[in-house]
């Protein structure tokens, strides 16, 4: 049995595995009132998903929840209106995907298997485990090096995230967000008043722009909330000598890096946010924000983001922008993928 067949049986014996009350919920988000106790009408939001991208995203969700499972989580009894921490949340949203490969008989390909993470220590459990705050970011020994004894931060231009080639855990458009409608749930008018049918899914855009249409850039630096080795997989280096920088403090180190952006940069606005993941075809509102929000695939990451806005004003750099924050040695660690703390502070290693 696979990974993921095994995750469904378990859940599938809990209480709030609930296959009706799913499909009746996405008759409601998905049909007028009227059309909602008409078995005759089928509400396919994703009918116009092609057979392929529907089979990319029922991969999608099944990598997720088995990176997101956790039997024994502090959300596991949340409603799946909670969004994406809850995992019945996942699990309806696996359940409407398969319910369209079943309309379309559609056979469902293997999905990537991902196999449990090692036990960590409990210094290492992040805010989606049920622990107190702490930030992780993965990346090359020598920078992460840097980032610890000289405190230097490297934020990245959004802009440039949607041109990333060849790293699909990175690429995104980190300047527009949006979700999707079926064109039969969608009226269109001409300034005159004549309708006009839409053949296949709307879009719904936001981007950061001017009222003049020109780009309001901003710049960030990502980690994770929670640390996760399978992670390593997903973000390979490239030259074997990946590591984790462990911030055991973030209240400390975004007061740190506040105090110095503050000098270096006074008409920047310095936010920290966790990131929240919405399903495109599925959105909780139609309220989407290019900053501090992405579509579910990402939601395995477990972002963390630091951002610079300088909002209407000049921009701070062409490109990436650097800061020097002092030490950092003191609240955070570095670690290789084996686990052994290779200088700062924390556990000798992060495995239990």
């Amino acid at each position: 049995m696979t990974i993921i067949d095994q995750i469904i049986e378990r859940r599938s014996q809990q209480s709030r595995w609930d296959p009706a009350l799913w499909d009746f919920t996405e008759r409601v988000q998905c049909l007028p009132k009227e059309k909602w106790n008409d078995r005759s009408v089928e509400p396919r939001p994703l009918q116009h998903v092609s057979d392929d991208a529907l089979q990319a995203r029922l991969e999608g969700i099944n990598s997720n929840i088995q990176y997101l499972d956790d039997p024994d989580g502090p959300r596991d009894d949340w409603q799946p209106e909670k969004g994406w921490l809850s995992p019945w949340w996942w699990l309806r949203l696996r359940h409407w995907t398969l319910s369209e490969f079943k309309r379309r008989g559609l056979a469902v390909q293997l999905t990537r298997e991902i196999p449990p993470g090692p036990r960590l220590q409990d210094e290492f459990l992040g805010i989606h485990a049920g622990a107190s705050p702490k930030l992780f970011r993965l990346s090359r020994i020598p920078y992460l090096m840097k980032a610890l004894e000289q405190g230097q931060l490297r934020f990245a231009p959004a802009l440039g995230y949607k041109a990333m080639e060849n790293d699909e855990a990175r690429a995104d458009d980190e300047m527009s967000k949006g979700y999707k409608r079926a064109g039969n749930r969608v009226t269109i008018t001409t300034l005159d008043g004549r309708p006009i049918k839409a053949l296949s899914d709307v879009s719904f855009d936001t981007r950061r722009m001017t009222a003049d249409m020109v780009d309001l850039p901003y710049w960030m630096l990502c980690a994770s909330t929670d640390f996760d080795p399978r992670l390593f997989d997903e973000f390979p280096g490239g030259q074997g000598d990946d590591g984790m920088l462990a911030i055991f403090d973030p209240v400390e180190f975004r007061r740190r890096a506040g105090m110095k952006i503050a000098s270096a940069l006074p008409h920047v606005h310095l936010a920290g946010t966790v990131v929240e993941y919405f399903d495109v075809y599925h959105p909780e509102s139609g309220d989407i924000s290019p900053v501090t929000m992405k579509a579910m695939r990402f939601a395995y990451q477990r972002e963390h983001r630091l951002v610079l806005d300088p909002g209407h004003g000049p921009a701070i750099a062409a490109k990436d922008y650097f800061i020097d924050i002092g030490s950092i040695e003191d609240i955070a660690g570095v670690y290789g993928v084996d686990g052994r703390k290779l200088a700062g502070t924390g556990p000798d290693s992060f495995l239990a």
